[in-house]
């Protein structure tokens, strides 16, 4: 498992076997932020111009909604320490107030690409009906196909 350090503090990203708490917190940061939308406007053919602009309007809302690091908190898990709603949010706090270059820097690569990566288990493992029970009816539907478009994008 990669380990990445911000502010000398180290963290791993998610992996398939995160808890559906986890799940639902990045899930939530993303459909609130308008990622979401984002993605559900991605053709499944999309050109490799349309994904580039398709990770950057992503980025940017995720930036616009003020959730850029409650999101990238959800991704990241502190070593020897179990993720959990409340650490995530203590080190949501924690990274917005970070001033050095590096750690920012950081902090915007491993969002994008933990997004990414995110998505690929979701493309890998989605099973899920359109017409499912299991799904909310207030939260919008990606689709499969879109979900397999944002695995290809860049981080």
């Amino acid at each position: 498992m990669e380990t990445i350090k911000i502010d000398g503090r180290e963290f791993h990203g998610i992996t398939e076997s995160m808890s559906a708490r986890q799940d639902d917190f990045i899930l939530t940061q993303l459909r609130q932020s308008g990622a979401m939308e984002v993605l559900a406007a991605l053709p499944k053919n999309a050109s490799t111009a349309e994904r580039d602009a398709a990770s950057d309007a992503m980025f940017n809302k995720i930036l616009e909604s003020g959730r850029k690091y409650r999101l990238l908190a959800g991704l990241l898990t502190e070593q020897g320490k179990k993720w959990s709603h409340a650490q995530a949010e203590a080190n949501a706090e924690h990274f917005a107030e970070l001033s050095g270059t590096e750690d920012k820097l950081t902090m915007n690569r491993e969002l994008m690409r933990l997004v990414v990566l995110f998505f690929r288990f979701g493309a890998e493992s989605s099973t899920t009906s359109p017409n499912s029970s299991s799904q909310s009816d207030a939260a919008p539907s990606t689709g499969s196909a879109a979900v397999e478009t944002l695995a290809t994008l860049r981080p």
